[in-house]
């Protein structure tokens, strides 16, 4: 049947005896579930921990000091062109890696000689550009020729300048909570030791630092943890026991001993 103007809207009167009996209650809504209304809030409120997902799978050491200082997340900076560090003034990163990169390839008895004649060296064999020759502070280089640690050094029967190590984070024995997440991933750690040598009864791990206008506490703050994954990898790796870390602050003049 078709709908007609007469049905289009059905209707029904109540009578009084019915509308006494119709009361609120009928037409209640049933309370809430808390239990429910918890559980939908905890799936709003959940917050997914992405410390392996947004961290790449090769990490190098540097990368997970920064992420123990609280800098969370992982940042990547390019270097600044040759022709710029070559016509400009170094900064002050361009200026550590020139130190590094002389205590990498001099030799040490050349920069004890002369040191000036071993950055010219270093130079002409294209291992420093002219503007980190400039850069490097001769006076502050000669003084760790004459520190009690170059002299263990020279006591030393096994001497490695730039050890490099690649290893699987999840085989580090290092408690804290990073290397806890770090441990359940495949992720590799990656890091360059400036220098290492043996003495009877361990390693000791040396670390050149040219941070400016730091204090000693800051220095130990800053990269404590860095020489504890040194320290970590090197036993891993080698199967021998790492007895000493060291900073030697280029600006200080002096050795500072973490461990």
């Amino acid at each position: 049947a078709y709908e007609t103007e007469d049905n289009l809207f059905d209707y029904e009167l109540l009578s009084e005896f019915e509308k006494v009996c119709f009361t609120e209650s009928d037409t209640a809504f049933a309370k809430p579930d808390e239990k429910i209304i918890n559980r939908i809030k905890a799936m709003f409120d959940f917050s997914y921990d992405r410390t392996l997902s947004n961290t790449p799978s090769k990490l190098s050491v540097t990368q997970i000091s920064k992420k123990f200082s609280g800098e969370e997340d992982v940042e990547f900076q390019l270097k600044r062109p040759r022709f710029l560090s070559e016509n400009g003034r170094l900064t002050g990163a361009e200026r550590g890696t020139a130190i590094h990169t002389f205590f990498q390839y001099c030799s040490f008895e050349n920069a004890i000689a002369d040191t000036k004649a071993e950055i010219m060296r270093l130079t002409e064999r294209g291992f420093l550009t002219k503007a980190q020759a400039k850069s490097i502070n001769i006076g502050k280089i000669q003084a760790f020729f004459h520190t009690d640690l170059y002299r263990r050094i020279c006591e030393s029967s096994c001497v490695e300048r730039e050890k490099k190590f690649t290893v699987a984070a999840g085989q580090l024995k290092i408690n804290d909570g990073i290397f806890e997440k770090l441990r359940d991933s495949d992720g590799m750690i990656k890091g360059i030791i400036d220098l290492m040598f043996e003495e009877r009864d361990g390693i000791v791990i040396v670390d050149y630092k040219s941070d400016r206008f730091v204090s000693e506490q800051e220095l130990r703050q800053r990269y404590a943890k860095q020489l504890e994954i040194y320290k970590a990898a090197i036993e891993l790796t080698t199967g021998k026991s790492v007895k000493g870390l060291s900073l030697y602050s280029i600006e200080m003049k002096r050795e500072i001993v973490i461990a």
